[in-house]
């Protein structure tokens, strides 16, 4: 569907976006459960370890330079956290950078005690994505601000607010409160023997994670091979929580449920960020947040978290 001919508040159904559930493992105390989303769009790369962006300050807190030096658009993902520079910082949104482009990215900081340059180097490096928790506040604090008649945008004292609580959920001591640390901490936590090894099936491009029986993360990516970077990510993030009770409820959804709902809410279009192609379409209902950007009509990447508005 054209962006010219759709409704205002398409659905992803409406959006010509369809899933299938290829199969499912337990990890941990929760399930990881498998899925091929269509369409999507191919063509961009996702940055990670192989495909890197030049990241560097941008005398600004709540941006970065981005310089994408390839011949193809390259997608960072919101939730990406980025050490170096003069405090480490959290991507806010998921950015579409073109090729051969350099463009100012939306994030912000997650080291509230350091304001200076670590050996006099400003370049950055991704050090992983951010734990659930800190995804979910920080979707939280977009959405209230949207909902207030203001950008999809986060406010800096609820993220740095949330990553001294995060410092001290975990008894993580930083000086400087960086959620860096607390990365560092889930992982060397948890020996790799007792990282499961996980191999999706062929063709899944997206993952539906439940903890207990209770669904939390539904997220797609452009391609499969996008999918298992990332899960070392989700893996820790199950594992470190596998301990702690899930909302209760009388009636738990099945996944299958989840994925029909979250398919079928109506997504709004927000501001787009500067000089990048895409647009970032947005939803809420009373316990879900999700972001998905599209790029020539076709998914380049959605997050949904389950999340309770208030």
């Amino acid at each position: 569907m054209s962006r010219n001919s759709r409704r205002s508040t398409p659905t992803l159904n409406d959006l010509g976006v369809a899933y299938r559930l290829l199969g499912d493992e337990p990890v941990g105390g929760g399930r990881f459960y498998w899925l091929r989303v269509r369409p999507t769009h191919r063509e961009v790369r996702v940055s990670n370890g192989k495909v890197k962006l030049s990241l560097v300050e941008s005398h600004r807190v709540s941006s970065l330079v981005c310089k994408n030096p390839t011949p193809r658009p390259v997608v960072i993902l919101e939730g990406t956290v980025v050490v170096g520079g003069l405090q480490n910082r959290i991507v806010e949104r998921t950015v579409v950078i073109p090729p051969k482009a350099v463009v100012v990215i939306p994030v912000k900081c997650v080291e509230a005690g350091r304001w200076s340059a670590r050996r006099g180097r400003r370049e950055f490096f991704q050090r992983g994505r951010a734990a659930r928790r800190l995804r979910q506040e920080l979707k939280r604090s977009k959405f209230r601000s949207h909902r207030a008649g203001g950008p999809w945008t986060a406010r800096q004292d609820e993220v740095w607010d949330s990553v001294y609580q995060e410092c001290r959920r975990y008894e993580v001591f930083s000086c400087t409160e960086d959620y860096g640390e607390v990365l560092d901490f889930l992982q060397q936590s948890i020996s790799p023997e007792d990282l499961p090894d996980l191999e999706p099936p062929a063709g899944a491009n997206a993952v539906m994670v439940t903890l207990g029986r209770f669904p939390v993360w539904f997220e797609v990516f452009p391609r499969p091979r996008n999918l298992r970077p990332i899960l070392q990510d989700l893996v820790l993030d199950v594992l470190s929580v596998a301990e702690e009770p899930v909302e209760s409820r009388d009636s738990v959804p099945r996944p299958e449920e989840v994925l029909e709902k979250l398919f079928h809410l109506p997504l709004e279009s927000v501001e787009g960020v500067p000089n990048t192609p895409g647009e970032t379409l947005v939803v809420a209902c009373e316990d879900w947040i999700g972001e998905a950007v599209f790029l020539e009509d076709r998914l380049v990447h959605a997050s949904f978290l389950h999340v309770l508005v208030n």
